[in-house]
């Protein structure tokens, strides 16, 4: 699953590497109709970058929405095979617990009986309840660590295509105010390359999202051992108790 989860969220630096993130709904209205001609290369330029980058983040965002719809399946799937475990986990002790009745023979030993389903009915409950919200902790902590990462990686993304609009900007104004081309590219690569380094830089400091399930892990499995160890004993002092009640025949309560 972390494998899964692991690629929900990653965008690659290549996605807004090689482009300008300006989009037409946001790009300068001076950009998109330069009225000199020798600026609209910068106009050329910066639609050129807009539908890449649009395209890009449509095939990312389709991804991200697939493997979410996958995770949610595998979440489904396992909660069924966990229902299906327990719907037979019941049926079969209800069958031993109907042997130990045939077995039954004085008061005493159907009140043994009687008090040691009790008992084992509690201890399952109980195993079922942590267990199940364990499950809840888990992934309601995978949700907010993804939905966190998302908006993170959301606001780098929008921090860089708002640099390069600005420097796709400054060059048309630049140009349109007649400094030297040279002058003008120069600025502008630089502004492009500071762009990709400030999103590059920001996204090393987005925590990996391993980070964040190892510890949830680690807690749902806790809880999950701890709620095993928990009725393994309640499960034992209850087939104690009832073992005493019949010392002189040979009981199976598994």
């Amino acid at each position: 699953m972390a494998s899964l989860l692991l690629g929900t969220v990653l965008l690659s630096p290549a996605v807004f590497a090689d482009t300008a993130a300006v989009t037409p709904a946001t790009a300068p209205a001076a950009i998109i109709s330069a009225p000199l001609k020798s600026c609209n290369i910068y106009s050329s330029r910066a639609a050129k970058a807009a539908q890449n980058t649009a395209d890009r983040q449509v095939k990312i965002d389709t991804r991200r929405a697939n493997q979410l719809s996958k995770l949610n399946i595998n979440r489904a799937a396992n909660d069924k095979k966990l229902a299906d475990s327990r719907l037979n986990a019941d049926q079969k002790r209800a069958g031993a617990i109907a042997k130990l009745e045939g077995k039954a023979t004085t008061d005493a030993e159907k009140a043994a009986i009687t008090a040691f389903q009790t008992s084992v009915t509690q201890a399952v409950a109980a195993r079922r309840a942590a267990i199940d919200a364990a499950i809840a902790a888990y992934r309601s902590g995978l949700d907010q660590a993804l939905a966190s990462r998302t908006s993170t990686v959301g606001q780098t993304t929008t921090d860089y295509r708002n640099a390069a609009q600005a420097a796709y900007a400054k060059a048309f104004s630049d140009c349109a105010a007649n400094v030297d081309k040279k002058t003008v590219r120069a600025n502008l690569n630089a502004a492009l390359k500071a762009a990709r380094a400030a999103f590059a830089a920001n996204r090393q400091t987005i925590a990996k999202l391993q980070v964040s399930i190892s510890p949830l892990a680690k807690t749902r499995q806790q809880a999950i051992a701890a709620a095993e160890a928990a009725f393994k004993t309640a499960v034992s002092s209850a087939r104690t108790a009832l073992m005493a009640a019949f010392p002189a025949k040979t009981i199976t309560t598994k």
